[in-house]
């Protein structure tokens, strides 16, 4: 709120520089602006590409029964990696197939839209998401761990399934053309000829 408040009045197209979690390109697009959305990291240009570009596509019934078919045939990078490191064997074998599922999809903002929920749903399975400790499976056996945070005892399926309908409201057309892009920020500035307002935010180095 506070980047809006004191930006210029008369801006109509806004450049997220450095988008992360799309929060702040988020904001602008539902005031109404025009958005251009760039992150170098493909999982956070797939959170604007889901919920930014995408105007009005959302998973239905049938995108959820391709998703959680679990009779698909996928590698095992996961299971073969994962197993008892962040995930039990089944929880690492469904995240194969999930991700396998995800290219049925016939729809590029399907796609991105499930792969962000899926990002969602193992930052709520792996406390704060921090992906950098060992403790997952520890903690998704601790009662007082679970209580403060029951998606640590849930399946992923799970929670993905609880996320699903807060992520398909969120989705909306504010009647703009809103782009996104997976560059390199200083390389993707000139070829962007009507930004009225850029904003920086980089990575903490």
């Amino acid at each position: 709120k506070w980047i809006l408040e004191i930006a210029p009045k008369d801006i109509e197209t806004v450049f997220d520089a450095f988008s992360g979690t799309s929060v702040v390109g988020y904001y602008f697009k539902d005031r109404g602006y025009k958005v251009y959305s760039n992150d170098f990291l493909k999982c956070n240009s797939l959170i604007s590409k889901a919920l930014i570009e995408n105007q009005n596509i959302t998973l239905d019934k049938d995108d959820i029964d391709i998703l959680l078919d679990e009779t698909t045939k996928a590698d095992n990078l996961i299971e073969k990696i994962f197993t008892g490191v962040f995930f039990e064997k089944d929880q690492a074998k469904f995240l194969d197939i999930f991700r396998a599922n995800i290219e049925k999809l016939d729809n590029e903002y399907k796609k991105a839209l499930a792969l962000i929920l899926m990002n969602r749903s193992l930052t709520r399975k792996i406390t704060l998401g921090h992906f950098a400790h060992l403790k997952a499976i520890e903690y998704s056996k601790n009662p007082d761990r679970i209580k403060r945070n029951a998606s640590l005892a849930k399946h992923l399926k799970d929670i993905f399934q609880s996320l699903v309908h807060s992520y398909n409201h969120a989705i909306f057309d504010n009647k703009k053309k809103n782009k996104v892009f997976c560059e390199d920020t200083i390389s993707l500035l000139p070829k962007l000829k009507d930004v009225n307002l850029a904003y920086f935010d980089p990575p903490y180095v």
